[in-house]
């Protein structure tokens, strides 16, 4: 789990204006400390063409007078995850002095004085540039729904040996919550119906981000890790729990053990051929700056996991590796995907041939995905992966939708073919969705899990499985664009290049702040071979493109560099 909100955007929803309270200039009599009754008649508007947005309320007549006022701002129905901030007046009214980015908010106000802070007012759904977001789609299937008090994130399904689909997912009532808890559903009919939920694990602290699994032996493990904001880092370690009753009873929480401080997971255990399990998880080492990421190795069926055992996936100067995620096709053959943070923003893959004891360099891809999921197909090639993110590249829309990809190496890592990313799910908000897991059925059909914090639930698609080597009409990937060439007027950047000749060819163009990086832009621009970026921000940046097609992708273009005044 991660999701950082610009705080300008936070702010942008607290700047003070409006209306003074009213006064009365008849005697009053002497009453003791009251706090104040809770502000009624909340309504907003929003401005089409700036985005400011104007909240207006009213207090109470027979209320105690406030001091000051709390604006609650969530991204889903009662959360506060996006802050709660003082706006320091008893003003009723204020307009954002700055634009709000495209989405959904939902906005409560509460009254303050010396005495205490009032009870929450009625709750407004603002919905900003609603079309950027993309056009909402429904699952087929709600796999959990939020409830009164809390809601549904970050999903991991698996198809356990007795044929039922098992989804483990944290249950809690906002984004972040000390009262975050995990809970599991079942489905015995391949994912048309669903159970009521259980609770797995609900201790002190914040137990999130679980991932499920069942083991050679016939072992559920459930993976997770603890979060106390009250403690840097946060994060508190990574926990694996075990049943052998079929999720009747659990284990205590048994400690993984890591050199990495803050250590966190978010991706499923995979098992090996000989047994082993690897676990992938992330986090700082100490004295570093950077986040990398890492996996541990259990011999013994999760019983332990011990940090002589840790392999590194991916570390650089400068890069924030988190979530990475394993995809594990046979014969010590696995693929990593990791998404990076910061200004590093693009997934980057690395691969092992030893079974995880030694990983390639991490190398960027054109994507911009968010918590991965790979499924392997298995059949006699073993050569397929199911890739399943969160898409931040704006292709599908300004939000975080479910994409999938189907995977065939004709060699592995890195000869393959790829389809094009599909939509699985856009959610009803902003940003705050997606984590998906995949599981195949009987019927070779794909089904994949994903939560959508706006509207609530954790929803379910089933898809076609399809080949991308069979459409393919390619061997290899293009060859590189040429001729790139860029220039810069105004502020206004037009870039051009020389296209590929090869069939069903589409550029991605990559910027970055230094030679090689791609931290400023990544962007699929289609067939067209220009690209035009208006109003860009001042700074130097280095520029190339890729060719792609089904085969896969190309080395970069000549880079050229463009400097913004």
């Amino acid at each position: 789990m991660l999701i950082r909100v610009a705080l300008s955007t936070i702010l942008a929803l607290i700047a003070v204006a409006g209306l003074h309270g009213r006064t009365s200039f008849l005697p009053q009599p002497a009453r003791s400390c009251e706090v104040p009754a809770a502000p009624t008649n909340l309504v907003t508007t929003v401005d089409p063409a700036t985005h400011a947005v104007t909240l207006k309320w009213k207090q109470p007549a027979a209320s105690a007078a406030p001091t000051n006022h709390s604006v609650e701002v969530g991204n889903a129905p009662g959360s506060t995850y996006l802050g709660t901030i003082d706006t320091g007046s008893a003003d009723t009214s204020f307009t954002s002095p700055k634009p709000l980015d495209p989405g959904v908010y939902f906005v409560r106000v509460r009254a303050v004085n010396a005495c205490g802070v009032s009870r929450v007012s009625p709750e407004v759904r603002v919905s900003v540039d609603q079309a950027r977001i993309g056009a909402r789609t429904k699952p087929d299937v709600v796999v959990a729904s939020r409830t009164a008090t809390r809601n549904t994130y970050f999903p991991t399904a698996a198809l356990m040996k007795s044929s039922e689909i098992v989804v483990v997912y944290y249950d809690s009532p906002d984004h972040v919550s000390p009262a975050g808890r995990v809970s599991m559903v079942r489905s015995r009919d391949e994912g048309r119906t669903w159970s009521m939920p259980e609770v797995v694990i609900d201790g002190p602290n914040d137990e999130r981000d679980p991932n499920i699994v069942e083991t050679a032996r016939g072992t559920w493990l459930v993976s997770y890790f603890e979060s106390d904001a009250s403690k840097s880092p946060t994060s508190q370690g990574v926990f694996v729990i075990r049943s052998t009753d079929a999720g009747k009873t659990w284990s205590a929480p048994a400690k993984v053990g890591t050199t990495l401080v803050g250590a966190a997971t978010s991706a499923k255990i995979v098992q090996l051929d000989n047994g082993d399990l690897l676990l992938p998880l992330y986090g700082g080492k100490p004295g570093g700056m950077d986040a990398i990421a890492a996996v541990i190795r259990s011999a013994d069926d999760g019983m332990t996991w011990l940090p002589d055992s840790e392999a590194t996936i991916a570390s650089a100067p400068g890069v924030n590796f988190v979530e990475p995620a394993l995809g594990y096709l046979g014969g010590g053959r696995l693929l990593a995907m990791v998404r990076t943070e910061g200004a590093e923003r693009a997934a980057f893959e690395s691969y092992s041939l030893d079974s995880g004891r030694t990983w390639s360099a991490a190398t960027r891809t054109t994507l911009i995905a968010q918590a991965s999921d790979l499924l392997p197909v298995v059949d006699d090639q073993k050569t397929v992966l199911v890739h399943t993110w969160g898409d931040t590249s704006g292709r599908f829309g300004d939000s975080r939708p479910t994409v999938m990809q189907v995977i065939r190496f004709r060699e592995f890592p890195t000869a393959r073919w790829t389809d094009e990313p599909r939509l699985l799910h856009q959610g009803h908000c902003w940003s705050d969705e997606g984590y998906p897991s995949s599981v195949r059925l009987r019927d070779g059909r794909v089904f994949t899990v994903y939560y959508d914090a706006c509207a609530g639930y954790i929803g379910g698609t089933f898809s076609a499985l399809t080949d991308p080597a069979a459409s393919a009409d390619c061997s290899d990937p293009p060859s590189a664009p040429a001729n790139l060439k860029a220039s810069n007027t105004g502020g206004d950047v037009a870039v051009t290049w020389t296209g590929t000749p090869a069939t069903g060819t589409s550029y991605v163009l990559e910027a970055g702040k230094a030679s090689g990086a791609a931290d400023a832009l990544t962007v699929d621009v289609g067939v067209q071979t220009t690209y035009n970026a208006s109003k860009v921000n001042p700074g130097t940046y280095y520029i190339r493109v890729r060719s792609r097609n089904a085969c896969g992708t190309s080395d970069a273009s000549n880079e050229v560099v463009v400097v913004v005044p």
